[in-house]
């Protein structure tokens, strides 16, 4: 069995980005590695916006952003996902609890120790009500067309493709116009 420790969390920025950089120790069969993730200063935004969690529970969206990088295949084997077309986010929502919740027991991992690491990317993320809600719009907007794509032909979606990449050119050639 694999156990997880988060060792360090710092941030970086990188092409005018921000991010988190989450060192874990890893202990395997008494083998001690570090492992390293990245991801975005926003990453818990994102999950509230995604799963409609309440912002103000970063504990839970903390845990979720650190158990994500353990999760395996077999852990979506119930084909319950955000975007799966099919599942509400309530159910989608659930599942991924339970599998961050499976996967932090699995690996043995503690986010919430008093004065570690962890409480740095809880406490200094940043939430902004007004951008959550227009990622909301984004991601039902995303479950949506999703959705959508399961009833269509193969050729109905390519030519949806096509108008996506075309609305996309469009806005780059205003963009270099501006």
């Amino acid at each position: 069995m694999v156990t997880a420790s988060v060792s360090s969390i710092d941030k970086i920025s990188k092409a005018s980005m921000e991010y988190w950089r989450v060192t874990y120790t890893l202990i395997d069969e008494g083998k001690i590695s570090k492992h390293v993730h990245i991801m975005p200063t926003d990453t818990l935004e994102w999950r509230s916006a995604e799963y409609d969690i309440d912002p103000n529970d970063r504990d839970t969206l903390m845990d979720i952003a650190l158990t994500e990088p353990f999760l395996k295949a077999e852990d979506y084997a119930d084909g319950i996902h955000l975007y799966d077309g099919l599942s509400d986010v309530a159910t989608a929502k659930a599942a991924h609890l339970s599998r961050c919740a499976l996967g932090k027991l699995r690996h043995r991992l503690s986010t919430r120790i008093k004065d570690g690491p962890c409480l740095r990317l809880r406490d200094e993320s940043p939430i902004n009500l007004e951008v959550l809600e227009i990622k909301r719009r984004h991601v039902g907007a995303q479950r949506k067309w999703r959705a959508s794509l399961r009833q269509r032909t193969s050729a109905d979606v390519e030519a949806s493709r096509v108008q996506v990449w075309r609305m996309s050119e469009r806005r780059l050639a205003a963009d270099d116009l501006a």
